[in-house]
């Protein structure tokens, strides 16, 4: 930044009318961002809900497995809303500072980066109307053809960089905790298969078949929500 000359500061005038211009598309963007992490936890919490509903109509006739399959599952929706909401707390962190790198003329912000050589140049003015000829640097820089598109490259090099952080971050920790309750799953098939083998071997296969049907609807559901 160059120092004001003055009472006028030609660098911060100009940078304030960017601002101006470029804060409702900011807006525009962190809303459309807001609906549309809503939409995907209000999509979890349905798919979870559903899960749940199922496992307590299916195993009707197997209110243990039905107990113990419910629980693990209010447990699992528990931590996956617990760490999806740690995940999207860093990501409105990081959108944050990105809002102050994109909107502010510092010399560290993308506008400053982008317009660095043009900084410099303005401090080197001096004397007998170096006013004018610093706005008319600035004024040059925001002109040339080369600056914005740099600066869109930054913004969204760091935007999709956060983004997929956000995205593979949520989509490791579904299948991590669907991977935990499918393992409750097998526990409760092998104990089956031990304790109801010779007993009751119409009741081990009848919660065989309904152990594989919410095997399938695991697997259906890590396929719909890391998609």
């Amino acid at each position: 930044m160059t120092a004001a000359v003055g009472r006028r500061d030609w660098n911060a005038d100009i940078i304030a009318g960017l601002v101006d211009d470029l804060e409702p598309l900011w807006d525009e963007l962190c809303s459309s961002i807001e609906d549309d992490l809503e939409e995907k936890s209000e999509t979890m919490d349905d798919i979870l809900s559903r899960a749940l509903d199922l496992i307590e109509t299916e195993l009707e006739a197997s209110p243990r497995a039905s107990e113990i399959l419910s629980q693990a599952l209010d447990c699992r929706s528990a931590a996956i809303l617990a760490e999806t909401e740690v995940l999207c707390e860093k990501f409105h962190e990081e959108l944050g500072t990105l809002r102050i790198d994109a909107l502010s003329g510092i010399g560290t912000s993308l506008i400053g980066q982008a317009m660095e050589s043009s900084y410099r140049a303005c401090n080197m003015e001096y004397g007998n109307k170096s006013d004018r000829r610093r706005k008319d640097i600035i004024s040059g820089a925001i002109s040339r053809r080369d600056v914005f598109p740099k600066y869109m490259r930054d913004f969204r090099a760091r935007l999709n960089t956060s983004a997929d952080d956000l995205q593979d971050g949520l989509q490791g920790l579904l299948r991590k905790h669907l991977r935990i309750f499918g393992a409750t799953l097998d526990l409760i098939r092998d104990e089956n298969v031990a304790t109801e083998s010779e007993e009751n071997p119409e009741l081990r296969r009848c919660l065989e078949v309904e152990l594989a049907w919410a095997r399938e609807q695991l697997e259906r559901m890590e396929e719909v929500m890391t998609s």
